[in-house]
């Protein structure tokens, strides 16, 4: 539904008095964040910036990354950050997914904390309006305890963005990776997340939680693959959820750390150094897969099929796609239940893979070549 056109023009006036407010449209959030978008006020709300360049360089293998889990948590929980002097020590997290009656909810928080959610975009613009003008001396104190004591408390949102954000902040996502750095992993415990109907408000982020913590939990990644509907942030969690657990499965460093080594930011790239250190000395360098374990078995299987399909010229792979390509298939391998399902993933994973160039031979010829391989093994 429209914001209030009215609010809106009292809102511009505040922070605008002598430029044009920007038009209406039928969209109501994109027309809130125009009005925070304009303004020539001092006093007017903005955007806050995100603190940390790359969040996922800071979880992984920065020491205290308090403040990239701050933006990285308000960006999946589908929230944008806005601020103002007028409303000193506080952040307004705008909620871009409606509620069930089809408001965008506001959460004011104060030093990590919320206070009472704000049920309407027009409450916030309100509330926001009188914040500017007494700040200018427009405004009573009165006049700001009025606006307060009519916006209505809104209804009990179970998964409202400030409940989601809370528990991106509070989940122990770098305490994995420092871990893993070891190569050990805490002994994390969850919380159930009631199952939430896939349409239903807030859905995807609460999809993104739920994957996390399964994680966490059990170092297993089993969601949905990505939909053309994702959201660039979740998107990238995405990958780097299915990238961690790859890492811990084949027991490599995440490309997220590899990465985070080559950083600009000099003391990031030191902490990746280290954290890569840590993880040499913890595997004392051996990249042979293990012996008695079902992954070494299939990771050697994999390893001598390739050998085989390259030799005779069948599949073409760059060198420095090889690695992440045997990665790839000893999980595809790895989730199968049977020795024919593995054959089957095996086959389907290698023909779809981004890391070959070119196969030059026949679905049948590939099988071939890996049931002969698992034979010998």
């Amino acid at each position: 539904m429209p914001i209030s056109s009215d609010l809106a023009r009292a809102y511009w006036a505040s922070v605008a008095p002598d430029l044009e407010p920007p038009a209406p449209t039928d969209d109501a959030l994109a027309d809130f964040l125009a009005l925070v978008d304009g303004g020539t006020s001092e006093l007017r709300f903005e955007r806050v910036p995100p603190k940390i360049a790359e969040p996922y360089f800071h979880i992984a293998v920065a020491p205290e990354p308090d403040a990239a889990l701050e933006d990285w948590a308000a960006q999946i929980a589908e929230l944008v950050p806005i601020a103002s002097p007028a409303l000193e020590q506080y952040v307004l997290y705008v909620d871009t997914v409606a509620d069930s009656d089809g408001h965008h909810r506001v959460y004011p928080f104060s030093d990590g904390y919320p206070s009472q959610d704000i049920a309407s975009l027009d409450d916030a613009l309100e509330f926001m309006t009188v914040m500017v003008r007494h700040a200018q001396g427009e405004a009573s104190k009165d006049d700001v305890v009025a606006v307060q004591d009519k916006m209505k408390e809104p209804d009990v949102w179970r998964w409202s963005g400030a409940e989601v954000l809370g528990h991106f902040v509070d989940l122990p996502l770098h305490a994995a990776y420092q871990a893993w750095s070891l190569k050990t992993w805490p002994n994390i415990e969850v919380f159930a997340i009631d199952d939430v109907a896939p349409d239903a408000p807030g859905a995807e982020r609460v999809g993104m939680l739920s994957a996390v913590m399964q994680v966490l939990e059990t170092q297993r990644f089993a969601l949905r693959r990505e939909s053309e509907t994702m959201s660039d942030a979740h998107r990238t969690l995405f990958a780097h959820l299915e990238d961690l657990t790859a890492a811990v499965s084949l027991g490599r460093p995440p490309q997220v750390v590899v990465d985070a080594a080559k950083s600009k930011d000099t003391a990031i790239a030191q902490h990746a150094k280290d954290w890569l250190a840590r993880f040499e000395k913890a595997t004392k360098a051996d990249d042979t897969p293990p012996e008695d374990t079902m992954q070494g078995a299939l990771m050697r299987v994999v390893m001598a099929t390739l050998d085989k399909l390259e030799a005779a010229e069948a599949i073409e792979v760059e060198p420095a796609s090889r690695k992440a390509l045997i990665d790839e298939l000893t999980l595809a391998a790895l989730d199968a239940n049977s020795p024919r399902h593995a054959i089957k993933r095996l086959c389907k994973t290698l023909l779809d893979s981004d890391n070959v160039e070119e196969v030059y031979c026949s679905d049948p010829e590939i099988e071939a070549a890996f049931v002969a391989a698992f034979k010998a093994a």
